[in-house]
Order: structure tokens, then sequence, then C-alpha cells
């Protein structure tokens, strides 16, 4: 009985820790299940949410840019780009092989694909961008498994390097660098909105799951003030100009006086903004005529004259005599011939391109009054164009000049400013004095349709209306008496003034470069037009009249024929 008492005994011990271990057991289980789903909750809901939550970016379409007649100059072109969803694909090998011979891959891109698909994850990065319409065909005859199609937009421009200074480019981001495209990205570029889906263990979206977070802002469809038909007909025949006088470069722009319009804009040497990685001279980026300034020689003495007609200091027909030169402290100035001209009117001494005779005028002036009529003209400061990069030129400070530096600087040396200041400025001689702020965007349009005008800006009057009218007449003798001759189109009144300024090279002005330009408007007295022609360091002419002043009155030949403005004579 003892025995069986303690065999009886020692079987109870052993159910007690058999039980004591299990409810240790259940203890610790029921722990670790209040752990994660009380305590860590919201940690594994997180988890299994990143499992089949996916949240979606909708990129917005980046908005288009269209010329004033609605000619587009850049689009968007929808190329597809081609995936593949690995956990989805039955056959790895085979769906390798023939995407490879469709996308000609090479043996190396064959097997770095394969090694890609051999995953069981849900996205890998896109195979191929910009699928042409032969390999999309082609695949969607395969009919692989876990092969889709993400319609992707790229930026496109139609007419190549047509207008690509004004336009800029969008680089491999997908950001606008340079003319409209960076100077309006935001606009263009809209923003993207973002949408939040649930998805099974295949990708697979779950009907009715998609749920709105931010709604997607479309771009801005722009239209410029450029008309593509005189833009074309421009940079046809710079680049004509160009080439036939070995010049570096060129530019040429042309604005309306009374709005601040500009028709067209054009640089030579230019570039294919759909291949802008292919461009080695990084300069030709930049838009010349808003971001670089030059010493503008004599087509500057028409602002230093009108300041002195302005004041009442000499009119048209106020004569002098003038020697070849003049002596300025210890500096002696020659005019462009060498020779006397004897007496002059005002009007001669801008046919005659003077600079005597400007020195004169200058020193009539003086310096109070000519830096008040600079800044009036709006040179030092910028014009507010909508492009990006514009220059401010260089004026020195009136306290540091010498009167050997305002000398010169009234005939257009010692001084830089940009193409765009001089046309803004050149444009209140043609607008009765009144200047108008340049433009280049016409109007923007929502994608609804919604548009919104820009309306031509005031600035300031800058002249006496009958003082604008004389000093237009003026530049009408130049072009028809003066240097200005080739400038001139048949049976219209056209004013102008050439200019050829030396071009300085580390503080020295070269003898053997130059650079030419012709700025003027016509019908000179109802003008359609301003129009600045400039021609950097030609190398088989001396004078803007054999190089800038042709062009100018080609183009403004072609202008008044294409805005159909009647002969006035």
């Amino acid at each position: 009985m003892a025995r069986i008492s303690q065999k009886s005994s020692s079987q109870v011990n052993r159910i007690n820790l058999v039980l004591l271990v299990g409810i240790c057991l259940f203890g610790i289980l029921v722990a670790k299940i209040y752990s994660k789903q009380i305590i860590q909750n919201a940690y594994y809901l997180s988890l299994a949410d990143q499992q089949h939550l996916w949240q979606e970016e909708q990129k917005a379409r980046r908005g288009q840019i269209y010329d004033v007649n609605g000619y587009p100059l850049a689009a968007n072109l929808m190329m597809p780009a081609l995936e593949v969803i690995p956990n989805q694909v039955d056959d790895v090998d085979y769906t390798t092989k023939k995407l490879a011979a469709v996308l000609h891959m090479t043996r190396q891109e064959e097997l770095e694909l394969k090694d890609s698909m051999n995953t069981n994850t849900l996205y890998m990065p896109p195979i191929k961008h910009k699928l042409s319409s032969v390999e999309v065909d082609d695949i969607k005859e395969l009919d692989l498994d876990g092969v889709i199609f993400i319609p992707e937009d790229w930026r496109f421009y139609p007419e190549g390097d047509l207008a690509s200074s004004v336009l800029g480019f969008l680089d491999a981001e997908g950001k606008g660098q340079y003319g409209i495209e960076g100077y309006f990205n935001d606009e263009l570029m809209g923003s993207s909105g973002f949408v939040k889906t649930y998805r099974d263990r295949t990708g697979t979206e779950i009907t009715d799951s998609e749920e709105v977070l931010s709604r997607v802002q479309q771009g801005l469809n722009l239209y410029l003030t450029i008309d593509r038909s005189v833009q074309y007909f421009v940079e046809e025949k710079l680049e004509k100009t160009v080439k036939q006088h070995d010049a570096d470069s060129g530019s040429v722009v042309i604005m309306d006086p009374r709005t601040g319009k500009i028709v067209a804009m054009a640089n030579y040497p230019s570039f294919d903004p759909n291949e802008y990685f292919k461009v080695e001279n990084y300069e030709y980026f930049n838009n010349t005529i808003v971001s670089h300034a030059w010493e503008p020689g004599s087509v500057f003495k028409v602002i230093t004259m009108a300041a002195a007609l302005d004041l009442g200091l000499v009119e048209p027909d106020t004569a002098e005599t003038f020697g070849a030169s003049i002596k300025v402290l210890d500096r002696e100035i020659w005019n462009s011939e060498r020779r006397p001209y004897g007496l002059e009117a005002m009007t001669q001494v801008l046919e005659n391109s003077d600079n005597v005779g400007m020195v004169w005028v200058g020193q009539k002036l003086g310096e109070d009054n000519f830096y008040d009529y600079l800044y009036k003209f709006g040179f030092g400061e910028k014009t507010g164009v909508d492009l990006s990069s514009e220059g401010v030129g260089l004026i020195l400070d009136k306290s540091l000049i010498s009167e050997v530096d305002m000398a010169t600087m009234t005939f257009g040396q010692g001084i830089a400013i940009t193409p765009m200041q001089l046309v803004a400025a050149v444009s209140a001689i043609a607008n009765d004095g009144h200047m108008m702020k340049p433009y280049i965007v016409d109007k923007i349009v929502t994608v609804d349709g919604k548009e919104v005008e820009v309306a031509p800006q005031f600035v300031r009057s800058v002249l006496d209306p009958d003082i604008a009218e004389s000093l237009a007449a003026m530049m009408v003798s130049v072009v028809e008496n003066g240097h200005g001759t080739q400038a001139g189109v048949e049976g219209y009144y056209v004013a102008g003034k050439t200019g050829t300024a030396q071009v300085p090279v580390n503080g020295v002005y070269d003898p053997h470069k130059n650079i030419g330009s012709f700025v003027g408007f016509a019908p000179a007295f109802d003008p359609k037009f301003v129009m600045l022609v400039k021609i950097d360091i030609p190398k088989n002419t001396e004078w803007a009249e054999s190089s800038a002043a042709p062009l100018f009155g080609e183009i403004a030949d072609f202008l008044l024929d294409y805005y159909m403005v009647a002969p006035e004579r």
C-alpha cells in the first residue's frame, strides 16, 4: 500500500508540473496576443496597410506653348513606358527572351532583365521609356502576363530649333530651363494629385477602394506674342547673314511699339530643344537679347540726341562747324572718317554718325541731364520682359566718370546695354515718347478654357510727342541720306540708325573686331514695328551699313507686306 501511495504522489506531482508549465505557456501566449493586438495594434495595422495600401501620384500634364495664332511651339507627346510586375509573370525565361527580341537588347541587358524579374515584388522600374508604336504593337501581340504599358508625357518641340532661345527646354528631371520653360516653370508644370487605393496580394486594385487625397492641378497653357511666320522668316535671314559675313553670331528682335508685344526674337547660332543634351556650347542656351550687354556704338546717338532735343538745347537744324577730331582732356576723339565734316546741322550729325558732333551735344547736355535721360529711357535697369536671366547692362556711377567717359558715352562707347533695353528705348521714340513694357506672353489659358489676356503696360513718358516726331524725321534722313540707305524700303519712310561698335578685349578695343547693328522703325510716322538687328564680329565687312542694315531692310520689306501696310509714296 505504501508503494502505491508513493507512486500516486509522484504522478500527481508530474501532473501538477505539466499543469504549471501549461499555465505559464498559456500566460505567455495571452501576453503575446495582448501585446500584438492591443499594445502593438497600430504598428501591425500599419504593416498590413503597407502590404495592401498603395498611394499613387497623378502627375499633372505640363501646359503647352503656342504662338500668337495658336500654332504649337512646345507640346506634349504621349509615349508609353514598358513595365513588368514580376510576381504576375508565369514564365520568366519566355517573357525575357520575347521582350529582349522586340527591344533589341544585348545579351547582358537580357540577363539583367531576367534577374530583375526573378523576384516576387510588385514593382520594378520601367524597362524602357518612349516606346515606338511598332514596339507597342509587337509586345501587345505577345500577350505576356505581367507586362503593362504606362502612359507618359514627353516634351516635344514641333519646329525643332525655331525660337529655341525664347522657349528654352525641359531637362532630364522635367524641369524647365531657360526661356519661357524656365521663367514660367511652375505655371506650366501644375501640381500632382494623390489617390489611395487598396490592392490584394497579386497587386490587383480592390474595387471601389480609391480615395482622393489631393486633386491634380493641370499646367497652364501659354500663348505667346511671337508670330511663327515672322519668326521663321527672321531666323532664316539671320542665319544667312551671319554665314555670309562669317560672323560669330547675330540677333534680331522685333516689337510693336504701341503695346510692347514682341513679335519675333531670334539668335543664331541656335539649338534644337528636343536634343538640348547634344549642345556642346552652353552659351547657345542663353537668349543674348535679354541677358547679354554690349557697347552699342553709334545706334546710341539717337538717345543722346533725344535728350538734347527734349530739353530744347538743340533743334534738328541747329548747326555748328566740326573738325575731324575733338580733344577732351588728354584724349583725342576722332570721327570714323578722320576728316572734318565742316558745318553740320544736328540732322547731319546723325546722318554722318559724327562722333565729334555728338561730343559737342553731350557737352551742352552735361552729366546730370545725360544721366537723367539714361534712366528715363530705362538703361541701368531691367525692362521687366517675361523671360529668364534678364541683364541690366553696365552704366558707370555718375560720381566715377571723367570728361572723357562722358564724351565717349554720348556715342555709345564706355556704356553697356542689352538689345532688349535699346529696343524698348527706341520704341518710346516711335510711340510718341511713351515707353511700353516689353512682353512675350499674350494670354494664359487653363485646361477648362478660361483665358486671361495680358494687357499692355505703360511705363512712363520719356519725350514730348512733338520731339519724338522730330527725332523720327531726323532718323528718316539717316536712312535716306546717311549710312542707313540699305535699310530703306521702297515706297515707305523708314526711320533708323546704324552702329559699328568697337569690341573691348581685356580693357583695350580690338581694332579687328566690331559689332554692327541697326535699330529703326517703320512706317516712320505710324510705326507697326521697331526692330534691332545685331551682327557680332563679322569677318569680311567693317561697317554696319553693309551687314546689319541690309538685313533690317529685307525683314522690314517682308513685315510691311505681311501686315499689308499700303505704301506711303
